[in-house]
């Protein structure tokens, strides 16, 4: 998208270009293979699940809040994969008794594949379950709990074990991720060897990178991309390969606009406060404002003039940008951030200073669709 085709939009507002996430999805889809699923991490943006349902991604679902979306936008049970930490038992009772055993469910511990081992033959199920194999860290569950399963699983009855889920965790460099499908590789085969269990389903997050900053190599998002989906097609392994991608599908469509509401000069520094801040847009790896994001900003003037971008929150670590170059800038001027359609929506300090959630667009090549009002959130501060 193009500078001037948000001048018509209040501030701040968040814009995700829907052309651009579909184009996204095509290309990656495209890089994979047809042989290999493409799931989309919808905790990366939840206002773009009912467009990657439409391009035939399925979707990744890590709370019951999350799972509600997935209704209202008319997802089928088998477009979902039903992951994370702290599953509660009712609300599975309620999405096995809605989907059945449509959707694939990934077991992060022993007590969840018991659990749902419980609730499939309560309901007369049989719900397919990928044992999730920790990396290191509090997900999913240790390699040897996973041995445990495969090795005790015709004791089940309300599960299958379809296969192993593994994501160890984003932004990953490429080196590291390539060893993770090899270890994977080596585990599935382990299973196989030691316990005479063939994995049917392989689902892997390979956390790929993405460039945020001026300076960054823009091509090593295809780089790498292209170099995962090698790998996993010459795995050993022989059943079916899903690939987990939030990030990397949702970052490049998304915009933050806000405009200048202040200009100073302090003891030789021009601040340009905005009316928007760290609160409401945040890209992985910045540290206070010493990267530079991609920018849009107006044309004209007599050269670009040296400032710090500053949000509205009273903090002085509000620093968004800590030496960006705008043309003669001035109040009422917009600035928009692109590569945020991330993660900035719902993961930022938003309720900071009961500052006003912004409105939520989408942008289909032509025009705007308002997702959601501006916001007020002193009733959420105060009751």
């Amino acid at each position: 998208m193009e500078y001037k085709q948000f001048g018509s939009l209040p501030t701040p507002s968040y814009v995700f270009a829907e052309k651009e996430f579909r184009e996204r999805i095509r290309s990656v889809r495209e890089a994979l293979g047809p042989e290999i699923r493409l799931v989309y991490a919808m905790k990366a943006n939840p206002f773009l699940t009912d467009i990657a349902l439409s391009e035939g991604a399925a979707l990744e679902v890590c709370s019951p809040g999350e799972e509600r979306i997935c209704e209202r936008a008319g997802a089928a049970g088998e477009n979902l994969v039903l992951s994370g930490v702290n599953k509660d038992r009712e609300d599975f009772r309620r999405i096995i008794a809605k989907y059945g055993n449509g959707p694939v469910y990934t077991a992060e511990s022993p007590l969840q594949l018991s659990m749902l081992e419980e609730l499939g033959r309560e309901k007369g199920l049989v719900l397919s379950v990928l044992l999730r194999v920790t990396s290191g860290n509090q997900f999913g569950m240790d390699p040897s709990d996973a041995e445990i399963a495969v090795r005790g699983r015709d004791t089940l009855q309300g599960v299958r074990l379809a296969g192993i889920h593994y994501f160890a965790g984003t932004q990953k460099r490429l080196k590291k991720t390539l060893s993770e499908i090899a270890e994977m590789d080596d585990f599935l085969a382990m299973l196989d060897e030691k316990y005479g269990y063939r994995a049917e389903i392989f689902e892997f997050g390979p956390g790929l990178y993405v460039t945020y900053f001026e300076g960054e190599d823009a091509a090593r998002e295809d780089t790498e991309l292209s170099a995962v989906a090698e790998a996993l097609r010459n795995m050993r392994f022989q059943g079916k390969t899903a690939v987990e991608l939030g990030r990397f599908l949702a970052a490049p469509c998304g915009y933050y606009v806000t405009k200048i509401a202040d200009c100073k000069t302090n003891r030789d520094t021009l601040y340009c406060i905005l009316d928007g801040g760290i609160h409401q847009v945040n890209y992985y790896g910045q540290m206070m404002g010493m990267k530079v994001p991609r920018l849009l900003v107006k044309d004209g003037g007599s050269g670009p003039e040296k400032c710090m971008l500053c949000g509205s929150l009273c903090t002085t670590a509000d620093i968004l940008v800590r030496e960006a170059f705008l043309p003669e800038p001035a109040v009422g001027d917009r600035v928009v951030f692109t590569r945020c359609g991330a993660y900035s929506v719902t993961e930022g300090i938003s309720l900071f200073l009961s500052r006003d959630l912004p409105a939520i667009y989408t942008f289909d090549g032509v025009s705007f669709r308002k997702r959601r009002n501006q916001f007020n959130t002193e009733e959420l501060n105060y009751g």
